[in-house]
């Protein structure tokens, strides 16, 4: 699906457990080489395995360019989990999709404020 909101149409294969058969190969190809997904560390992209949320929050954050290169970007006071420890590969994406904040950027992204989380029921 993020592939469909990229210009480019085709990349190589970056994954050892991706056939070019596969039925999502280009677009798996495609975010890979615009740096939206990287797989495992064994080179393998496990494309029948479930997403977890930690990795789609990854994925959504490098895709519209939010994802936060260190913990210097965040503000004391902002949310945090009990299973997000910033030893997780997961952290930063997890804290930058979790806190609502105001930023600017400046070749990465920096907090400026935290903001209040939105009244959702009125959307209802």
């Amino acid at each position: 699906m993020l592939a469909k909101f990229s210009e480019t149409t085709s990349a190589a294969n970056y994954f050892n457990d991706v056939s070019a058969k596969y039925w999502a190969a280009n677009a798996i190809a495609i975010c890979a080489k615009l740096g939206w997904i990287t797989g495992y560390p064994d080179g393998t992209f496990r494309p029948d395995r479930n997403v977890t949320r930690a990795e789609l929050m990854a994925m959504i954050n490098r895709a519209t360019g939010r994802a936060p290169k260190s913990a210097d970007a965040f503000l004391p006071g902002m949310k945090t989990w009990i299973d997000n420890t910033s030893d997780k590969w997961y952290y930063l994406d997890v804290q930058e999709a979790t806190n609502s904040h105001s930023y600017t950027v400046k070749g990465s992204e920096t907090w400026t404020a935290l903001t209040s989380d939105p009244n959702w029921s009125l959307y209802e």
